[in-house]
């Protein structure tokens, strides 16, 4: 969460970023735990080069990510990044029921 913080301000994406994922071990003060030893996870980034990111677009461009099992059609995506799926891949796109008339009566 704090890294978000950071990353935010910097006015940067996870996509500009290197980042960089460090085991740091602990020891636990609970006495209950015996001092038992645990890993947790350190998280650090730097920006990339404007040239490190131009190469990543290019690799990148031609292999949208999308998963189809998260594909229903039902959402309207607001904001996304590299977010392309194929239409054809979801069966509820464009399959709407029709609208039942109603009756003069009703």
């Amino acid at each position: 969460m704090d890294l978000n913080e950071e990353i935010f301000y910097e006015k940067v994406n996870l996509c500009q970023i290197e980042l960089t994922i460090t085991p740091a071990e602990r020891t636990s003060k609970a006495p209950e735990a015996n001092n038992s030893r645990f890993f947790i996870a350190e998280f650090s980034f730097k920006r990339l080069s404007a040239e490190a990111i131009a190469t990543q677009e290019a690799v990148f461009k031609g292999m949208p990510l999308w998963r189809e099992d998260t594909l229903t059609g039902d959402a309207e995506p607001i904001l996304s990044y590299n977010f392309n799926p194929p239409v054809e891949v979801c069966n509820q796109v464009g399959t709407a029921e029709t609208p039942v008339s109603l009756s003069s009566a009703a």
